[in-house]
């Protein structure tokens, strides 16, 4: 019986921590979605205002194609 009281406290453990893996995941992927969205809608802001496209790149990071896309 106490193997199996270890078992089920070691799976229970397990799966709280796969749950709050896939949490902190989530977390970080929509943390990485935002600061791609907000480097586009930076370069949608120069663009805007006239700079080139290789001023954009300097400053945003994303490539040309990403910026003429835009």
């Amino acid at each position: 019986m106490g193997n199996y009281i270890r078992f089920d406290w070691a799976m229970k453990r397990l799966l709280r921590n796969k749950a709050n893996y896939a949490v902190l995941e989530g977390r970080a992927e929509g943390r990485a979605e935002g600061r791609a969205e907000e480097k586009k809608d930076i370069a949608r802001n120069l663009k805007s205002l006239g700079l080139a496209t290789e001023q954009i790149q300097t400053a945003t990071g994303l490539t040309a194609e990403e910026i003429e896309g835009l």
